[in-house]
């Protein structure tokens, strides 16, 4: 939903953006939430301004049915597409050992709690871990051209 929200607002209404993104990116003792975006020297200043209202946003308005229904379009579009083919297959299998899901974890289980994803437990996920004031900023670019860029 983030990713989407940042989406619509950083790239379809304003213009800032080419393609920005939010990840978790899981390691072994500790996972990790990212927003990347391909920006212009110009918009990074208003850019994180808006990445940090739209992280804001989601603990204020939930996601509509809409929304929500695109994300599990989505997910599930990921899920097929992370088997096509041997290497992106074999990924998908080093993933599953390396993080301990082989032996729990399958793809019906997998189907059946993306089926159970509602907006309240999407808004109790995004209170506990979508804290703007949890997020670091870190900005490439001309240092001249940004500015000074605040969190």
């Amino acid at each position: 939903f983030l990713g989407s929200r940042l989406m619509q607002n950083l790239r379809e209404q304003r213009g800032l953006t080419y393609g920005i993104s939010a990840r978790l990116r899981p390691q072994r003792k500790c996972n990790m939430v990212y927003i990347e975006a391909a920006l212009s020297n110009n918009n990074a200043t208003l850019a994180v301004q808006e990445i940090r209202g739209e992280l804001q946003r989601m603990h204020e308005q939930p996601v509509s049915a809409e929304e929500l229904a695109r994300m599990k379009a989505y997910v599930l579009g990921e899920l097929l597409a992370s088997h096509d083919g041997v290497m992106r297959a074999g990924g998908y299998q080093v993933r599953r050992e390396l993080f301990d899901f082989a032996s729990t974890y399958n793809a019906e289980q997998y189907l059946s709690v993306l089926g159970g994803i509602t907006a309240s437990r999407i808004a109790a996920v995004s209170a506990k871990w979508l804290e703007p004031a949890a997020f670091g900023v870190c900005v490439a670019g001309d240092v001249e051209a940004i500015g000074g860029i605040s969190w």
